[in-house]
């Protein structure tokens, strides 16, 4: 807050001070309000110097109060924003900022005060207003008035009449009072009829304002009610996209992480462990499988000895490029001769010419025959022979005739 700033909320705060001075006075004087007899209207119509001091004073508390809370609410702002900075309170510039503040709740004070010494001088105001009314009813109405009152001429006279004249005429008189005494309550009974009628024009004009505030408020719960729902829905779309993100993203992490950092040493590991490792099992088979091809000789000199009837039946028919095509097996029974044996005989001497070989595989090692018994694990494929075969063939020559 600058000096200038701080001057200016001084001066208006000691305009707003002399001007609830200037309400005081006018409190004071309502106060204090005599009113003569005769001064006020009995039917309390019209305005009078009560009712102007009365709408003065309420006007000016008004916008006393409109003024102290523009006052108090840039006091506050400013100490706000200088406080928020680097302002302390045992500075000058703190100083005057907390004695504006306690200027300000005292005014506060007073404007409270105030007003209850408004409530009281309009109370006492109209006590004297009441009085006064009642006075000018005494003196209208009271025959044993004073020589100074107005109706002294019109008593002496009234006793100057006849008897009978002054019967009528007090006669007269207590009708002329009754209705007077009449026209005042009606016109009061008027009065509260007109607030009772002002009154329920406020009433239905709040009811109607009530009713279209309801309205308002029914169509605000549907549209929140609409978009509560679709706030739902997005909801839980967008948390199925977020998860379905989420398990993307870790599934990326996880990759780039094996790829970053665990790619190489996997690399190694099966680059020097397990390439050497499968070469070894590799070759150990090969070498198991070239020094069990005599036994596998023997097993096929073997089948040759065997009658026809228990040899595995084979049709070939295909025709290789330079062969002659091979005469079916039904043929060479009736013929006798044993062309399966010859094949598996000869197929048997080959496979000891190419053990007696070096063979060679394709990283340049050179695979030895080693005497060596066969592998006891590996199992030979038999297959049925005899009855069970022709009955086999049977069947499936029946399913071809179908």
């Amino acid at each position: 807050m600058t000096s200038s700033q701080l001057q200016s909320l001084e001066a208006r705060l000691t305009a707003l001070h002399e001007t609830h001075k200037t309400t005081l006075q006018l409190i004071t004087r309502l106060a204090n309000l005599k009113f003569q007899p005769g001064s006020l209207s009995l039917s309390n119509d019209g305005e009078n110097v009560q009712t102007e001091l009365t709408s003065e004073i309420h006007e000016g508390l008004k916008k006393e109060d409109e003024e102290l809370e523009i006052l108090k609410q840039e006091v506050q702002d400013v100490t706000t924003l200088d406080h928020g900075a680097t302002a302390r309170r045992d500075t000058q510039k703190g100083k005057e900022q907390a004695r504006l503040a306690v200027q300000l709740a005292r005014l506060g004070e007073d404007f409270k005060n105030a007003r209850a010494r408004f409530r009281s001088a309009q109370v006492q105001s109209k006590r004297n207003a009441q009085l006064a009314r009642i006075q000018e009813r005494d003196l209208l109405f009271n025959n044993k008035s004073d020589g100074q009152s107005e109706e002294a001429p019109f008593l002496r006279r009234a006793r100057d009449r006849p008897k009978g004249q002054d019967e009528a005429v007090a006669a007269s008189g207590d009708v002329t009072a009754a209705l007077r005494r009449t026209q005042q309550l009606l016109l009061t009974e008027v009065q509260r009829s007109h607030f009772a009628q002002e009154i329920f024009d406020q009433s239905s004009e709040a009811i109607k304002n009530l009713s279209e505030t309801y309205n308002d408020l029914d169509s605000l719960l549907s549209s929140s009610k609409t978009l509560v729902s679709t706030l739902v829905k997005s909801t839980k779309s967008d948390t199925w996209y977020l998860e379905t993100s989420v398990y993307i993203l870790l599934a990326t992490i996880s990759w780039l992480l094996f790829r970053r950092v665990f790619w190489y040493p996997f690399w190694l590991l099966v680059w020097l462990i397990i390439r050497p490792a499968y070469r070894m099992v590799f070759g150990i088979f090969s070498i198991i499988g070239i020094g069990g091809a005599s036994k596998s000789v023997a097993i096929s000199s073997s089948l040759a000895g065997l009658p026809l009837e228990n040899s595995i039946v084979a049709t070939p028919s295909v025709i290789m490029p330079g062969q002659e095509k091979v005469v079916s097996q039904n043929a060479n029974q009736e013929t006798g001769e044993h062309p399966v044996s010859d094949e598996i005989a000869a197929m048997a001497d080959k496979s000891q010419e190419q053990g007696k070989e070096k063979v060679v595989r394709g990283d340049g090692t050179t695979l030895e025959h080693f005497d060596k018994p066969r592998n006891p694990k590996k199992r030979m494929f038999e297959y049925k022979a005899g009855e069970e075969a022709e009955k086999e063939k049977a069947a499936q020559k029946e399913k071809d005739e179908l």
